[in-house]
């Protein structure tokens, strides 16, 4: 979950035993909800702090084509991530 509240929702009793199973040996398809992927990409390269209700973002030190590949190469390094833990089968 990318929505660092939403997690919390998560992880209350109910969805407990969701997130001890194994994973299956095979797996024929991986179908991926991106918008965690490029919450977290985001924040963390453009991060961003509200003070009194005003949105405050701090800039890092990347220029524009700069921010523009560390977020990419960001999401790309994920995705990646998720394939080589699942590993599966075919990739549309």
């Amino acid at each position: 979950m990318g929505i660092e509240k939403f997690r919390r929702i998560f992880h209350r009793r109910p969805f407990k035993e969701a997130e001890n199973v194994e994973l299956p040996e095979k797996i024929d398809s991986l179908l991926i909800d991106c918008n965690g992927i490029l919450h977290r990409a985001k924040n963390d390269v453009f991060p961003v702090i509200e003070k009194h209700g005003e949105e405050v973002v701090l800039k890092k030190k990347y220029s524009s084509k700069g921010l523009k590949e560390e977020y990419l190469s960001r999401i790309i390094e994920r995705l990646e991530e998720l394939m080589d833990r699942f590993r599966p089968k075919s990739v549309c």
